[in-house]
C-alpha cells in the first residue's frame, strides 16, 4: 500500500493523515523493512547450508520423503505433512530444494537436534538453526552456496515453467514459500531470488504477499519487477492488477 507524500510535506493534510493513520492496510509501516513475519520455504536454503556444513548431509546423502515426517522421531501432535503427499521419495539437496520437500528438512531440524549420544533436544536444534541464520549474513563455504545455488535454479528452470519459460532470457534463481498465520485466513505468499541479465545490473528481491494464498501470486510479481528492470515489457505499469495465473490454491 502506498500513500502521497506531497500531502504530508509543508503544509499537512491532516486529514489525510489521520486517514492514513486508521486505515487498515497500514500504509505507513514499512512492512518490508520493519515487520518479523514466517519465512515459510523461503527459509529452507538456510536449513541446506547448515545440513551441508555440520555435515547432517553430503552433496550425495538422500533423505527418502514418504509424505509425513515424524513417525518414531516425534510425538503424533508434531507430525509433518509434506505438500506433497503422496511422497517425493529419495532426494538430495539440490532435488529437496527444487521440490521444497517438507520431509527432508524437517529431518534436517531433526538430526540437527542431536548430540554426540543421539539424544534429539528441541533446544539444540533451535540453536544450531539460529547459529547458522546469524551466520547467513556473512562467508559460508563456495562449495556449498554452489549446491544451494543449483537447487533455487532448479526451482525456477523445471517447476515454475509457466511462469518463466524458456525462452525468457534473465537468468533467476529462487525459492518460493508459502506461510500460515492464521487458520481462519489464507496464506501469505513468499518469493526469494536473484537474477542476471545482460543489460543492467544483477539484482536480489524478496516478495510477500500477505495473505495471498499461493507463493505462485508471489512469484508473478517478482517476473513482472523483473520484466520492468531489465526492460523487457512496457506494459507492467498499467494501473490494474494482472489476474493472468493468480492462484487460490496453496504452492510451495
Amino acid at each position: 500500500p502506498g500513500y502521497d507524500n506531497n500531502r504530508l510535506a509543508n503544509q499537512m493534510d491532516t486529514a489525510y493523515w489521520a486517514k492514513l493513520n486508521t486505515d487498515e492496510s497500514s500504509p505507513l509501516y514499512n512492512k518490508a523493512t520493519q515487520q518479523k513475519t514466517a519465512p515459510g520455504s523461503t527459509f529452507k536454503p538456510l536449513m541446506a547450508v547448515a545440513g551441508l556444513s555440520e555435515g547432517i548431509i553430503t552433496p550425495t546423502s538422500t533423505i527418502n520423503c514418504n509424505g509425513l515426517f515424524g513417525e518414531g522421531l516425534v510425538n503424533e501432535s508434531d507430525y509433518v505433512h509434506c505438500h506433497q503427499l503422496s511422497g517425493h521419495g529419495d532426494l538430495n539437496i539440490v532435488g529437496a530444494i527444487q521440490n521444497s520437500c517438507n520431509v527432508f528438512f524437517c529431518t534436517l531440524g531433526y538430526r540437527l537436534g542431536l548430540d554426540e549420544n543421539g539424544t534429539f533436544t528441541q533446544k539444540r536444534s533451535l540453536e544450531m538453526i539460529q547459529k547458522y541464520a546469524d551466520m547467513f549474513k556473512r562467508q559460508v563455504d563456495s562449495s556449498i552456496w554452489d549446491l544451494v545455488h543449483e537447487g533455487m535454479r532448479k526451482v525456477i528452470s523445471v517447476s515454475n515453467a509457466t511462469i518463466f519459460p524458456e525462452s525468457w532470457p534473465v537468468e533467476l534463481s529462487g525459492k518460493t514459500g508459502t506461510a500460515q498465520e492464521d487458520r481462519t485466513r489464507a496464506n501469505h505468499g513468499l518469493f526469494i531470488g536473484f537474477s542476471h541479465y545482460e543489460s543492467r545490473d544483477d539484482i536480489a528481491l524478496a516478495v510477500r504477499i500477505p495473505f495471498g494464498y499461493s507463493s505462485m501470486n508471489a512469484e508473478l510479481v517478482a517476473k513482472d519487477i523483473l520484466d520492468y528492470y531489465y526492460g523487457l515489457s512496457d506494459d507492467i505499469l498499467s494501473g490494474q492488477a494482472n489476474s493472468n495465473g493468480v492462484a487460490s490454491v496453496r504452492a510451495d
